[in-house]
């Protein structure tokens, strides 16, 4: 309702911050929460609504504003949004514990069994600011998860400019936007269910060496390596926002993890701000997208030997079974102190 262009831009970065604050940070912790074990498929769902918004939200806010107005139209989604989150005030919870039942549906042998049962003193897992920010293996999966992003939003916001470089008319490369979202819905699902199967770490390693191969086909600039590349990149495109949260998950579990996320997402969030530069100064000595594309590739290459670098499950109670089991005699010899 903002009659000033000050007000609109307040408002805006307001809005912008408290949605990605909400969906990422607290919405990660969920994921992990209740499934830590599963994180890769579960986050492989959950991303799709990425894709499905590209595809269609566009085109549903233009409708209401040529239907409503533009006041009118935007109200709308933002009414849809409150209903779904008092739908959601209602039916979820922070833990699965809470409604009786146990961490990536299991049994209870084998949360028993499988997984870490003590009880952590420190709601945030012993963790601090000062701590993590000290710690490699933040910066590790910050900035690696934050490349993928970096690459991503870089390629989606110059794509239609892109594709029209290459030769497509507006409309074209209009609907290739859309089919490449339609595309990235089975790449959240597809490397969500690597992920699940083989690990994180080796999922994001095949994903870079995909993403490479995906933007190298584009830079051939050959007619039927463009096509190849559309669909390439449109997989990969599904399955970047996966790791934002599965590989946080993965190196730090569950405990703790609403302190650990809200120290890795803003480092993420900066990396991948950083595409706009990144982009611009490509642009600017190349004359082209191209040779962004190319500096994308080089990124990527990178990002593959930082991953290498990374422990996978360092501070992850749940796959380390030695702390499981040395929490448990500890709580045993605390009982047995006490008397009880």
């Amino acid at each position: 309702m903002s009659n000033s262009l000050i007000t609109y831009a307040i408002c805006l970065c307001v809005v912008t911050g408290a949605v990605m604050s909400g969906g990422y940070i607290s919405g990660g912790v969920l994921v992990a929460k209740w499934f830590p074990k599963r994180k890769g498929i579960v986050m492989g769902y959950t991303t799709m609504g990425h894709n499905l918004a590209s595809a269609f939200y566009v085109p549903m806010i233009a409708f209401l504003v040529n239907t409503l107005g533009l006041q009118k139209g935007v109200m709308v989604p933002g009414v849809l949004v409150m209903i779904l989150g008092f739908i959601g005030l209602l039916m979820v919870r922070n833990t699965p514990q809470e409604r009786n039942m146990y961490p990536d549906n299991v049994t209870k042998e084998v949360y028993q069994a499988e997984y870490f049962v003590g009880h952590d003193d420190d709601q945030m897992g012993g963790w601090t600011t000062k701590k993590l920010l000290l710690e490699r293996e933040v910066w590790l999966t910050a900035i690696t998860t934050g490349i993928y992003q970096l690459v991503t939003v870089g390629v989606m916001t110059q794509l239609v400019v892109r594709n029209m470089q290459l030769g497509f008319t507006q409309v074209q490369a209009i609907t290739i936007m859309t089919f490449l979202a339609a595309i990235g819905v089975v790449g959240s699902w597809l490397f969500g269910i690597l992920d699940d199967k083989y690990g994180t770490k080796p999922t994001m390693i095949v994903f870079g060496l995909w993403y490479m191969a995906a933007l190298f086909f584009n830079v051939l600039e050959m007619k039927y390596s463009i096509y190849i590349s559309v669909f390439m990149i449109g997989m990969a495109i599904g399955g970047s926002a996966n790791f934002t949260t599965s590989l946080p998950a993965a190196v730090f579990g569950r405990h703790g993890f609403e302190k650990v996320n809200s120290v890795i997402f803003p480092i993420q969030g900066i990396v991948t701000s950083l595409n706009f530069l990144l982009s611009g100064i490509s642009i600017a000595l190349t004359g082209s997208l191209r040779g962004a594309y190319v500096v994308f590739i080089v990124l990527l290459a990178f990002n593959l030997l930082l991953i290498t670098r990374l422990n996978e499950h360092k501070f992850n109670k749940d796959f380390n079974t030695d702390n499981t089991e040395n929490e448990l005699d500890k709580n045993i010899e605390k009982k047995s102190a006490l008397g009880t």
